[in-house]
């Protein structure tokens, strides 16, 4: 399976927070370069299993991060599911 396919996201921001598209645009703009920067982290530990994953980023605040923050709570994120994932192979 191509290293690629082995991960997918969907980026959701409610209009309930951010009324104007173009902020709403921002927002997802900024999680997923985000996670084309971070992608690795997960992309090396599914290299060599048998499944995918399918990730939704839920945008639930109503405030605009700096990119850094997104970038840095991205990245949080990742290694949290790759550890959850590990933990549960393990068991």
């Amino acid at each position: 399976r191509n290293k690629a396919t082995a991960a997918s996201i969907l980026t959701s921001v409610p209009k309930k927070y951010f009324h104007h598209a173009v902020d709403r645009n921002l927002v997802k703009r900024k999680l997923r370069e985000a996670y084309r920067k971070n992608k690795y982290i997960l992309l090396d530990y599914l290299s060599d299993k048998d499944y995918s994953l399918a990730i939704g980023f839920i945008w639930l605040s109503k405030d605009l991060c700096f990119t850094n923050d997104v970038e840095n709570k991205v990245r949080n994120m990742l290694l949290r599911v790759t550890e959850k994932l590990e933990a549960c192979e393990k068991s």
